[in-house]
């Protein structure tokens, strides 16, 4: 189970949104909870923003701190994070290094922060924090996206009051991608609690159909479909009496062909309950640790799964 949660903070609402399912999770688990806030001296935002109100970038940066140690006094107090398991941090720096040196000095097993969302102009796209760090972040983290509903409670889809939260976890048939299936279970398990929660197994089978129907027409009762269902129930059951057997989780799974991986996870996210009510809450996918032959096509996998979706991603 988590331990500890790292939060980065920049100042902006966007950022915040992460608190608000940081709050829950630190609400119903004994962790730890560090907010960080970064500044680099390098940049040029930074110089240029304070150029015309301090003669030298050393009383420059003196008085950043004092603004973010401000901001972040504030943010605790308007989140009731007053605990003593929560803390405050300014590091300087690059914000993804720093933000990687921090994970291990904190000893933090999960972090948590937010992105834009595909409505948002993204002309530096691929040099955003959030994406630099699904290929580099050494732990558990969970991108959220702007402008879409933070899931904090165990039914957060009003269009489904009735129907628990659900986390996708991608798998494609390697023990790397099953390392997805516990943290998945433990994330939602915590915020629905007391509730109980769904996870859910997808297992993408390749296909060189374009049309999803055609696909799963053209794969249905053949021995690699029988096979697939077979370790997909096999995971289940594992999960139900061995890894999660602690967790208050219900558990299913399906067998999904798609010749566009990312496509297929977002509909499976978003519509596989119908266009109209929707599919799961979050998605979770592994990515670190991979055979060095397999680690490129994987973080691919991921970066465009990220930009297809507005849900949540546990990447792992």
């Amino acid at each position: 189970m988590f331990q500890h949660i790292l939060v980065p903070l920049d100042g902006s609402q966007r950022a915040e949104q992460a608190l608000i399912l940081a709050q829950k999770l630190h609400s119903q688990l004994p962790l730890r909870l560090s907010l960080l806030s970064v500044i680099d001296p390098e940049s040029g935002d930074l110089r240029l923003a304070l150029s015309n109100v301090f003669d030298d970038l050393a009383t420059a940066i003196e008085a950043e701190e004092k603004r973010i140690t401000a901001y972040l006094t504030g943010v605790v107090q308007r989140y009731h994070l007053t605990d003593a398991s929560v803390h405050c941090y300014i590091q300087h720096g690059g914000a993804v290094p720093t933000i990687l040196r921090t994970i291990e000095d904190l000893q933090c097993d999960l972090v948590i922060m937010c992105s834009h969302g595909r409505s948002e102009r993204r002309t530096l796209h691929l040099g955003s924090v959030a994406q630099q760090l699904t290929r580099h972040c050494p732990v558990p983290l969970l991108v959220l996206k702007n402008g879409e509903a933070i899931p904090t409670s165990a039914y957060p889809d009003q269009r489904r009051p009735l129907h628990a939260i659900e986390i996708a976890v991608a798998l494609d048939g390697t023990p790397e991608s099953e390392q997805a299936i516990l943290p998945a279970a433990q994330l939602v398990a915590a915020i629905a609690a007391p509730d109980r929660a769904t996870v859910h197994l997808v297992h993408i089978l390749p296909s060189q159909e374009k049309s999803i129907q055609a696909a799963i027409k053209q794969i249905r009762y053949t021995p690699e479909y029988e096979r697939a269902c077979h370790y997909v129930h096999e995971l289940e059951h594992r999960l139900q009496t061995e890894d999660g057997a602690n967790l208050n989780i219900l558990t299913t799974s399906s067998v999904f062909p798609a010749i566009d991986v990312p496509s297929a996870l977002a509909y499976f996210a978003e519509q596989r309950y119908g266009k109209v009510t929707g599919g799961s809450d979050l998605l979770a996918m592994y990515t670190r640790g991979r055979p060095a032959r397999d680690q490129e096509a994987s973080t691919y996998m991921t970066e465009a799964t990220l930009n297809t979706t507005d849900k949540p991603i546990l990447i792992i």
